[in-house]
């Protein structure tokens, strides 16, 4: 066996959410989760009960169950603009439902039967547009035109191709929709209505494709050129011989198609074939290890040189293939593949996970559903990005180690002149023998800080910026996706580079000037200080005699009883760290409380509330009585702001106050401590007017007079006395 030094790329884990993803479903045992998707900040399951379940991304919490009595949901797509969410059941009828949040969002549906009787196996979302496949071959669309009402909008839906065999995957670039069934590829333009086939060879099986964007592609906005639709028609196939004409925007457009035995067709966007990339003998290399989240936290990384392990290599069919910042990303049910399309030396494989159900993509970010109903979440990460981030970070030792391993590549590569805040680790560093060892790639480093000082409008030459790395780094990833969800690999433009620089510059003068009227002041406070005199009459000042205190030898035993005392101790002590651990944990148990009430709160909006006992519990596991109960919904009205949601602020806590009080067992004692309370008495009357009004939005109960009081759940007439 070989060895080989692996290639410039890092898989790291991010921090598991699979407790969070289970949360809304943990006390049901009959639901569970069947499909899931992903968009720039939300996460969807479709369960077996057929509701989808919203989460943010970032950070991970359940937001929203969309409610559907149609059956299981198999397949699901969230539309790029994250307003709608398409999803099919198992007799393949498609929905589209808003997902707007908020408890005044009113979810409008609109389906489509274009493939009743059929499994649907692909959703594609393309502006307005949701293109879907099934497993006859059949492709459908269905649009969405203008709004007509809020709770009303318009759709067209219409078969527009009849295919040879099962669509394995659907890809949408611009006007171009990407066809892959079991045996052929389809390149469709939707704007001429017409398709065509890649390539002659047939093919058996489960195989993908997807657009690829060239290196520093420089994308165009094509929005002028998708057509609204106010009728589709069904979609016409052109000769082989023929090919489309491409538009200015997709010049720099590439497709892919998996073939079989581990290879790639390379196709123009006009349908011809170009190439075959070959990746089975390079796959015969030992699979990549994964950074974990325990490695990265304490700075460890087991670096291991790849040995080729089969000489015969690995035939693979890749069922899904993705694009993925510039490499092709496609798995099987226990591995994972990147395939790199420029270097094919540079590609890797892993095989940390097994029981892999599916994976979604999204800019940098991989999510890995296995099939026991973990989430997995990884970031592919170039050498040099990571190594930044290993910076900005405060992980040293490992930027360090990690430079030292890839020191070759680094230098025999151009290098990103971002790079030039490593050179900062020679301060860092203690350890001389591994400073040595990178000393070159520092002194490299050394000069790329020389070659990235700015001048900018102030005169103030910029170096050495970590606010702007980190900066760039995250914008950098962002920008991944553009807002039509397509790739774009281009650098930062200069101006908004020149931007974030002078932006760090001013903030750090504000910070130096207040720094320095701060001293100052201080001075002049400590000077004044010195003229004072102790002998100055204080009024009716009582002093404590002075006691002078005992001094104790380092070797002397100090009894029990014998605790020396300071004048004034409580004046000398230092802050306790035990202290401040001690207040921050129990902040941290107050905001999981605030969780757990605010996701109750979700769930009981569309008739999925836990046990009764779950909200009882959770409420008396912080609170004993009920002004500890009032204080909790405080808590919980400042939890609503933060999360984003400050329209809920009010509603939710005097919901969910109403709600306990109805339920707990001291119910009877903690209403006398209502009404003899004027504070809890008031917010009592506030939560019923609130939830009254909230509920009267919704329903037809109410009082007749208008007045907002409270209301029983019953249509009876209220009966009011002579």
């Amino acid at each position: 066996m070989s060895n080989i030094m692996p290639p410039p790329y890092i898989l790291l884990e991010l921090p598991n959410v699979t407790e969070c993803i289970n949360y809304p479903i943990k006390n049901v045992q009959r639901i569970k989760y069947t499909c899931f998707d992903v968009s720039k900040s939300l996460l969807a399951f479709g369960a077996t009960s057929g509701g989808i379940y919203i989460f943010n991304k970032n950070p991970c919490e359940f937001v929203q169950l969309i409610p559907n009595k149609d059956g299981a949901i198999t397949r699901l797509s969230i539309s790029a603009d994250e307003k709608h969410v398409g999803f099919a059941n198992g007799r393949g009828v498609i929905t589209v439902s808003g997902c707007e949040q908020g408890p005044n969002a009113l979810h409008s549906v609109v389906t489509s039967k274009e493939h009743q009787g059929n499994e649907v196996t692909a959703l594609a979302w393309s502006g307005n547009m949701l293109f879907s496949g099934d497993d006859v071959g059949k492709i459908a669309v269905l649009q969405l035109q203008s709004f007509i009402a809020k709770t009303m909008f318009q759709s067209s839906s219409q078969t527009i191709m009849n295919l040879d065999s099962r669509v394995c995957q659907i890809d949408v670039k611009s006007y171009m929709l990407l066809v892959s069934t079991l045996t052929r590829c389809y390149l469709c333009d939707t704007t001429e209505e017409q398709y065509r086939q890649i390539g002659q060879k047939l093919r058996d099986g489960e195989f993908g494709a997807c657009f690829v964007n060239k290196e520093n592609a420089v994308e165009i906005n094509i929005k002028n050129k998708v057509k609204d639709y106010s009728e589709v028609r069904k979609y016409s196939i052109i000769n082989e011989d023929s090919s489309f004409a491409v538009g200015r925007g997709l010049d720099n457009t590439l497709v892919f198609a998996a073939r079989p035995s581990s290879r790639l067709w390379e196709a123009a966007v006009d349908g011809t074939v170009k190439r075959t990339h070959q990746f089975k003998q390079i796959l015969g290399r030992s699979p990549v290890n994964i950074l974990t989240v325990d490695a990265y936290e304490h700075e460890r990384h087991s670096f291991e040189e790849m040995a080729t392990i089969n000489a015969d290599g690995l035939s693979v069919n890749f069922p899904r293939i993705y694009n993925l910042n510039g490499v092709i990303f496609s798995y099987k049910k226990d591995a994972l593949f990147f395939l790199n399309l420029d270097n094919v030396d540079h590609t890797i494989w892993c095989a940390r996970y097994k029981s892999i159900a599916d994976c979604k993509v999204y800019g940098d970010a991989i999510y890995v559903w296995l099939n026991n109903g973990s989430l997995i979440n990884l970031k592919f990460m170039k050498i040099d990005k990571f190594l930044i981030k290993c910076y900005v970070d405060d992980k040293h030792r490992l930027c360090a180690n990690l430079c030292a391993q890839y020191k070759d590549y680094l230098l025999a590569n151009e290098m990103s002149t971002r790079l030039h805040i490593l050179a900062g680790l020679k301060e860092k560093i203690d350890d001389k023998e591994l400073l040595e060892t990178i000393h070159t790639l520092l002194v490299k480093f050394e000069r790329l800080k020389e070659n990235e000082a700015k001048k900018v409008k102030s005169g103030i030459y910029v170096v050495d910026n970590t606010y702007n790395a980190q900066t760039s780094l995250m914008s950098e990833m962002d920008k991944t996706i553009d807002n039509n969800e397509e790739y774009s690999f281009g650098n930062i433009p200069p101006e908004a580079m020149q931007t974030l620089k002078d932006f760090s510059v001013s903030v750090t003068d504000r910070l130096n000037t207040s720094k320095k009227i701060l001293k100052e002041k201080w001075d002049d406070f400590e000077g004044k200080m010195k003229h004072l005199s102790v002998e100055k009459p204080q009024e009716k000042l009582i002093m404590p005699p002075a006691q002078t205190p005992k001094i104790i030898s380092r070797d002397e035993p100090l009894a029990l009883d014998q605790t020396p005392v300071l004048e004034r101790d409580i004046v000398f002590k230092q802050p306790s760290q035990k202290a401040i651990e001690i207040e921050n944990n129990i902040s941290s148990d107050k905001d999981d409380i605030c969780k757990s009430l605010y996701q109750y709160f979700r769930l009981s909006l569309v008739g999925k509330e836990d046990e009764k006992s779950n909200l009882i519990s959770i409420i008396e596991s912080f609170a004993c009585d009920i002004r500890s109960v009032y204080e909790l919904m405080r808590l919980l009205e400042n939890y609503c702001t933060s999360v984003g949601s400050p329209e809920e602020s009010r509603y939710v806590p005097n919901n969910i106050f109403l709600k306990y009080l109805s339920e707990t067992t001291k119910r009877a004692e903690f209403l006398d401590c209502i009404i003899s309370d004027e504070v809890l008495y008031k917010y009592f009357v506030d939560s019923c007017i609130s939830v009254n009004l909230k509920g009267q939005k919704h329903t037809d109960f109410g009082c007749e007079c208008g007045y907002p009081l409270p209301y029983a759940r019953t249509k009876q007439n209220p009966i009011f006395s002579s």
